[in-house]
């Protein structure tokens, strides 16, 4: 078969697949990061509302690709987003989801290593990650739900990431693109709703400016705009390096390498600043270092102030940092991944995190470094997910 020929045998699979797929956030960041979409395209998919024309843009953009460069990726995007089954059922029994012989050479020759770059590097820190998550039981939100912050409509809710791969001065921030894609696809099983804000120099469009200033002017823009009266609870991820400045406490770091202090970013999102978020709860999740210490006693450090309906998670202790895997990503993304997967559906967000907190050094396989997390929960009632009920 020529290259026409698989030009046109993808045309005929893109067509069949028109409706079939699900387009979530962790399906367009697998193509995204396969090189199959931009960041562009990304952006002018998810603008789109109504779910039959995103499918239709979606492959329509794809399909005006080279084939040869487009297909393998392609299937192999559906594959870990756990709809491989659509393809085996279209294309059976003629068709595997293996490249096509005459896509297959033309991949190898320019040396196209990202799918495999995704499953492969080092032994250590990997365990599969679950997905997907665990159902509520009727019975379980009927006994639980009185006592719970109100969690059961269609959309819980907005997840913001705020993602930065480089900061100047700094190493690079490899895998945390792959934290983004396994939390996304954790929370959007959850009922959440993803907003994505990343900065990444080598993507030439649709970036959000995330140097320290930036991140601050997002975080107002969410705190005006993005939530609503109708969301029942607010999450927020920043992934950065982070560290604890004698001035300024606990930081993360935007790409310009200045800091913005984590009581900032609480205050983004206080009832003052967010009235839409009165009695509902935030939780801030932060991938980042909180000092440089590693295996050293510290005291444990609390801010003094008190924020009703916040909890605040932390992938290490106060002054230590935290471990990530540039192929895998950090173990504590990961590690929030498996067990909420497994246990969202009858625990609250802090029987969740003790999990975690608890289970985080058992992903720890070397003897050369520790990872203990923390989390400062504020919250007045159980936070539980309640995992499968929409109403």
């Amino acid at each position: 078969m020529d290259t026409l020929q698989c030009a046109v045998v993808f045309d005929g699979i893109l067509e069949k697949l028109a409706g079939s797929i699900e387009i979530n956030c962790g399906l367009l960041l697998l193509l995204m990061d396969r090189g199959v979409l931009s960041r562009q395209e990304v952006n002018i998919i998810q603008e789109i509302n109504n779910d039959d024309k995103k499918n239709t843009k979606m492959l329509e953009i794809i399909g005006k690709k080279y084939v040869t460069v487009v297909y393998d990726k392609f299937t192999d995007a559906l594959n870990k987003n756990s709809q491989g089954n659509i393809v085996i059922r279209i294309l059976k029994p003629n068709y595997d989801l293996k490249v096509p012989s005459c896509c297959r050479a033309e991949s190898a020759i320019a040396g196209d290593q990202t799918a495999a770059s995704m499953d492969e590097g080092p032994n250590e820190d990997d365990f599969d990650v679950s997905l997907p998550v665990a159902l509520t039981k009727p019975e379980f939100y009927v006994s639980n739900k009185d006592k719970a912050y109100p969690m059961n409509g269609r959309r819980r809710g907005k997840v913001v990431f705020i993602n930065v791969h480089r900061v100047n001065g700094m190493k690079d921030r490899d895998g945390t693109d792959v934290d983004v894609m396994n939390l996304a696809r954790l929370f959007e099983e959850l009922h959440f709703e993803i907003k994505l804000c990343e900065d990444r120099p080598d993507r030439n469009s649709g970036l959000h400016n995330l140097t320290a200033n930036g991140i601050r002017t997002i975080l107002e823009d969410v705190a005006t705009f993005d939530i609503h009266a109708r969301d029942q609870c607010f999450i927020l991820f920043i992934l950065s390096h982070g560290n604890t400045l004698h001035d300024k406490g606990e930081v993360v770091y935007g790409t310009d390498g200045h800091p913005v202090a984590k009581s900032e970013i609480r205050e983004f999102l206080t009832d003052a600043k967010c009235p839409n978020l009165i009695g509902k709860p935030r939780v801030i999740f932060y991938q980042a270092c909180r000092g440089i210490r590693m295996l050293t006693a510290g005291k444990d450090e609390r801010d003094n102030e008190q924020y009703t309906d916040f909890m605040e998670c932390y992938p290490c202790q106060p002054g230590y940092a935290c471990i990530r895997n540039k192929v895998l990503g950090s173990r504590f993304a990961r590690c929030i991944v498996d067990v909420f997967s497994q246990h969202a559906h009858d625990k609250d967000v802090e029987e969740l995190m003790k999990k975690v907190n608890d289970k985080l050094p058992d992903y720890v396989n070397n003897n050369k470094w520790d990872q203990r997390g923390s989390f400062d929960s504020r919250l007045t009632k159980p936070l539980y997910f309640f995992a499968g009920i929409r109403q």
